[in-house]
């Protein structure tokens, strides 16, 4: 997408994944039959991770991203607003 606009970027974009096994599954290149499901897709995947998208875990805690993805308390709300960099005003 910055391409497009006509933004380069020299680093990779970075994920923040708070589910380990999804990061080393993604990560590891090895595949075994309980993961064959997902081999058509495996390659756009690698290619991704080899120059585009940097995969980082985090802990459950510390992810921002579950205030737009699920349903929180209202102090794990807040608490998810500050590590987003948001404010309400």
């Amino acid at each position: 997408l910055l391409e497009e606009l006509g933004v380069g970027q020299e680093e990779p974009t970075v994920v923040f994944c708070d589910n380990e096994s999804t990061v080393k599954l993604a990560k590891n290149a090895c595949l075994h039959g309980l993961t064959k499901h997902i081999r058509p897709k495996w390659h756009w995947v690698r290619r991704l991770l080899d120059k585009e998208v940097r995969l980082e875990i985090v802990k459950t805690h510390q992810q921002a991203a579950d205030i737009f993805t699920k349903r929180l308390a209202e102090a794990d709300h807040w608490k998810g607003m500050k590590l987003a960099g948001m404010s309400v005003h």
